[in-house]
């Protein structure tokens, strides 16, 4: 229940950075409570679940970050993105 309660705090906190980039940018106050919420959730799982699941929900938080980067087109030479058309 701890790991699902940490994974849920990342979650809503990657939405919130994502709300701040795309949907309300020059706010800050989601953007800054969308990273006080993901360190927050890694920390918790750390504490909670243990080393063992606390590097595993870092790592998942790590490719989740990756990933939204890359299709975003922010992390891509050229600005390509996955969910454009070549």
């Amino acid at each position: 229940m701890e790991l699902l309660l940490a994974i849920t705090l990342i979650l809503i906190g990657l939405a919130l950075i994502v709300a701040e980039v795309y949907l309300i940018p020059g706010m800050n106050i989601a953007g800054i409570l969308g990273v006080v919420l993901v360190l927050f959730g890694l920390a918790y799982a750390f504490t909670a679940s243990g080393l063992l699941a606390g590097l595993a929900v870092l790592f998942g938080t790590l490719v989740r970050v990756v990933c939204c980067f890359w299709c975003s087109g922010v992390a891509v030479p050229g600005g390509s993105s996955c969910w454009r058309p070549r």
